[in-house]
Parts: C-alpha cells; structure tokens; sequence
C-alpha cells in the first residue's frame, strides 16, 4: 500500500513567484501613474495660462490696446497692474517641485506680449501664450507676438 500525502497549501517557490508578478505589476502601475500626473499639471498650467492671456486682453482692452511694458524676461507675477486693475484676482503659483514660473515679456511699445510656461512632460518644450492665442514652442522661444 503506497501512502499518499496530502497537500493542502502553496510552495515556498509558488508564494515567491506570485510575489514578484505583483511587485511587477505594480512597478508598471506606478511608472504609467507618474505620467498622468505629469500630463495633469501640464493641462492645469495650460488653463492657468489661458487665464493670464484673458487678463492680458482685458487689460489691453482698457489701455489703448498695449499690454504691459517689460524690458526683458520677467515673473507674471510681476505684473501688478493686473491685479490692482481687478484683471485677475491670484496668479498661478510655480510649477510644483520646479523653479520654473510663468514668464512674462513684451516688446517696447506693448504691441505684443508672451507669456511662457515650461511644459513637465516634455521640458524641451514650453507653452506660450500670445495675443492671438496658445502656442506649444521650442525652449527659449519665449518672445513677444507669434
């Protein structure tokens, strides 16, 4: 008579493997979540910028159409013309976890402005907005008009 044994459990090697399938998995889940989040400050900074260019074209419309004057590269939070005039009430705070803010620069005259932002998910790449709209433009392509 042969005796048989009764198994009624997992292996060590079967508890092992089922352990590293799911640290995989959740790698995996972690990596793709990284990217969304990337992708959802990057779609805040893009309302936050259309937001600014609206002050700015309400701003111009009350001012002889001119934009605010800056010689060079500027925060957009140094446009208080814009809040002191009840144009926008908060501007958008800096990227979380970057030193980047949003720019500010316009030409001589205040014929033209653009204001620039940084984008997470492709950081060669920067959104900016002009009077005639939202652009997505090369880094350092910050500059007055289209």
């Amino acid at each position: 008579m042969t005796m048989r044994r009764n198994q009624a459990g997992f292996t060590l090697i079967e508890l092992l493997v089922v352990i590293a399938i799911i640290g995989i998995l959740a790698a995996l889940i972690l990596a793709a979540f990284g990217s969304v989040q990337k992708g959802s400050r990057d779609t805040k900074r893009k309302s936050d910028l259309h937001q600014v260019g609206i002050a700015l074209a309400n701003y111009a419309a009350n001012h002889a159409d001119r934009y605010p004057v800056r010689t060079g590269e500027v925060d957009v939070s140094d446009l208080t013309e814009l809040t002191s005039g009840g144009f926008i009430s908060v501007f958008p705070d800096p990227p979380p976890g970057s030193a980047d803010a949003y720019t500010y620069v316009s030409d001589a005259v205040g014929n033209a402005y653009g204001a620039c932002v940084r984008l997470e998910k492709d950081p060669s790449m920067m959104l900016k907005h002009t009077e005639s709209g939202l652009h997505t433009v090369a880094e350092g392509a910050c500059t007055p008009g289209n």
